[in-house]
């Protein structure tokens, strides 16, 4: 019988790795049983585990895609000295959990929230082997980053509104928008990064695509435009704990599950070829081949 298996090429290994984590959501608060299974003290635990597996791995970053905690800004001090132990650089996407105070009624200072993540700004972006990772703030415009009384919150209190007499699903107070000045500084990442020649991944804490009652609030508006950008490539959140996909023309959407759901972990490796990007689900995470 022919050995066919000699004769394949050997396949090659990716251009590089890097970890991804959703909604890792802690607090010091007893488990959810009756909207979701939601097990907040447990997350503790299972992010140290994933930091003992990202860190026995060659990675150039790890990416938390927001809600790092569930509520209460002590909730910081105990989970974030685990994410400083990741030997890869950590990169942080602000969730709507983030801005939540005790109770998960009212918001913590913006400037607060950035300072426990170690942020300079909101929404940043970063080239690493010739690809461009952008992370965008999808709390910007509504109810979730500044506080009641406020011109911010009034002007993402009346978008909600405009939004809920329109009928759209994502109309919901726990999402928010990209407001102009930020979409401004997308289209420009886009762009330079098309004149460059690089690749491009988004990362977002809300989805943007299927429809879905998670999606960020402008995701009609923002979404074709995204797409007329053959260089990018994924648009990846978390938010909805479930975790979703859905292709937009060549765009993958993909929404990574909640780690705080559940007894079983959930995180990914995501592994870059030049055609294509391997996600390596593990737990309840699910593995994926993104064609580019």
């Amino acid at each position: 019988m022919k050995d066919t298996q000699r004769n394949r090429q050997a396949p090659t290994g990716p251009l590089f790795s890097f970890g991804i984590i959703a909604d890792c959501q802690y607090a010091d608060i007893p488990d959810m049983t009756t909207f979701a299974d939601r097990r907040f003290r447990l997350s503790l635990q299972k992010l140290r585990h994933v930091a003992e597996f990202f860190n026995a791995k060659d990675l150039q970053f790890v990416v938390h895609l927001g809600d790092a905690i569930d509520q209460d800004i002590s909730s910081f001090d105990t989970i974030m000295p685990v994410f400083g132990r990741m030997r890869a650089p950590v990169l942080h996407v602000l969730g709507n959990h983030d801005f939540s105070a005790t109770g998960g009624t009212g918001q913590i200072d913006r400037h607060e929230v950035l300072r426990k993540l170690g942020l300079d700004h909101p929404y940043y972006s970063s080239i690493v082997m010739g690809w461009r990772f952008i992370v965008v703030d999808g709390n910007e415009v509504g109810v979730i980053e500044y506080p009641e009384g406020s011109k911010e919150y009034a002007k993402g209190k009346a978008l909600l509104e405009t939004l809920i007499r329109a009928g759209r699903v994502n109309a919901q107070t726990w999402n928010g928008a990209l407001g102009q000045e930020q979409v401004d500084w997308l289209m420009s990442e886009l762009e330079e990064a098309e004149k460059s020649g690089q690749q491009v991944v988004i990362f977002s804490h809300q989805s943007i695509y299927p429809k879905h009652r998670e999606n960020i609030l402008n995701d009609e508006e923002l979404l074709p435009r995204l797409a007329r950008y053959k260089n990018l490539k994924a648009f990846i959140n978390g938010h909805n704990h479930d975790g979703n996909y859905g292709q937009y023309g060549h765009l993958h959407c993909v929404t990574m599950h909640g780690m705080v759901d559940t007894a079983e972990n959930a995180y990914a490796l995501a592994h870059v070829h030049d055609d294509r990007i391997e996600i390596e689900g593990y737990g309840r995470e699910l593995s994926r081949t993104l064609r580019l």
